[in-house]
């Protein structure tokens, strides 16, 4: 068993000391006009806090967990795994209400060196196409984690290394979007759409021209969409199958979509935005 931390009212609390972190914005104001939230580059010192958020947050509010009826023990291995994974990128945000954790985005710079491991040695396709097998029980059984969590674990991993066939030639290093979680209490603020503009505006100085991420529910294909992001392809939930029935029986969604986009278009569509709403803004003073 993992370390478990205890919650407080809802929130896991930051017991690091001032300064132990890279700050990103010491006193990012909110839409809503609440506290002001300290954005900092989070790291491998963080990894409890941030797998134990993680759990927490997506045992209530991912849909592939909640499809399967997943339990916190079950995914609890799986979430230090994610949480490792992006954990010492200098893309990586975590976001506090005084010491309340209130957000976490985790992500990873992949190089071109990387890319044959990552993608089975598939890579820029002049017509792509996904492939999917006809049953992945074996894959499920291979993984490692816990039944549950190995069947999220494969088919986030079937996604992502077909991807390669889609990427463009002309691809430097590359980001990619592990997880995302906002409590509750703290979404519908603007501080999403900050985190990921911040992220994107910084990655000129890593040599990182495109963004991929993966989008399991509708909600996060939208919002992809919205800053510039285009499908490379859909795995329709129906077809990831263990010993001939769908894995994921009663979830609203239809698809898993792998998403990219060229890191470039997606700043000039945040800012085109940003600078609309300053307008309207200043023309309602």
């Amino acid at each position: 068993m993992r370390p478990r931390l205890p919650l407080h009212n809802d929130f896991f609390l930051d017991t690091r000391q001032k300064g132990e972190r890279k700050v990103v914005n010491p006193a990012w104001k909110p839409k809503d006009g609440k506290n002001p939230l300290r954005i900092e580059i989070a790291d491998m010192n963080d990894l409890e806090l941030v797998a134990n958020f993680f759990n927490h947050h997506f045992i209530k509010n991912n849909n592939l967990r909640k499809a399967l009826g997943a339990t916190y023990e079950e995914m609890e291995e799986f979430s230090y795994d994610r949480a490792a994974l992006g954990l010492g990128n200098p893309q990586s945000h975590i976001v506090f209400d005084g010491n309340k954790l209130v957000a976490v985005v985790l992500r990873k710079l992949y190089t071109p060196e990387e890319y044959y491991k990552l993608f089975n040695g598939e890579l820029f396709h002049k017509n792509p196409k996904f492939l999917n097998k006809e049953n992945y029980a074996e894959d499920i059984k291979a993984r490692g984690f816990s039944q549950n969590a190995s069947r999220i674990a494969v088919i986030n991993e079937a996604c992502i290394s077909q991807a390669g066939k889609s990427l463009p030639p002309n691809v430097e290093n590359l980001r990619f979007a592990i997880a995302a979680g906002v409590h509750p209490n703290y979404t519908r603020n603007g501080l999403s759409q900050y985190l990921t503009y911040e992220a994107v505006k910084t990655l000129k100085y890593f040599k990182c021209n495109y963004s991929m991420s993966i989008a399991v529910a509708d909600a996060s294909f939208e919002v992809a969409k919205k800053i510039g992001m285009k499908p490379l392809f859909c795995f329709p939930y129906k077809d990831y199958k263990e010993n001939g029935k769908p894995v994921f029986k009663d979830i609203p969604e239809k698809c898993c979509y792998v998403m990219l986009g060229k890191n470039k278009d997606m700043l000039r569509l945040m800012e085109e935005k940003t600078d609309k709403q300053k307008s309207i803004y200043k023309s309602n003073l």
